[in-house]
């Protein structure tokens, strides 16, 4: 359903987020999770990765106050899917 769509996810990291991104990668989507600590972004991804190795996901904790790394970040998810289809925020 969502096959070729790029997401990203911010607080992808536990909880309700996590969910989010799990159901994207199930249902087709390449997904970048934001978390807020590069160690959260880690352990979620670890998850993900040990359940299928082949989800295309990536993670990134830009500072969410700076506007200019929100930018970056959102320029790396392009650069590394091609594309940035969902914002689940």
């Amino acid at each position: 359903m969502l096959k070729g769509k790029t997401a990203v996810v911010t607080g992808g990291t536990r909880g309700i987020g996590y969910a989010i991104v799990k159901k994207f990668l199930d249902n087709g989507a390449s997904v970048a999770l934001f978390g807020s600590r590069q160690e959260t972004v880690d352990k979620a991804l670890q998850s993900l990765k040990e359940e299928n190795p082949d989800y295309p996901v990536m993670g990134l904790c830009p500072d969410l106050c700076d506007s200019e790394a929100v930018g970056a970040a959102f320029a790396q998810v392009k650069e590394a899917f091609g594309s940035l289809d969902i914002l689940a925020n």
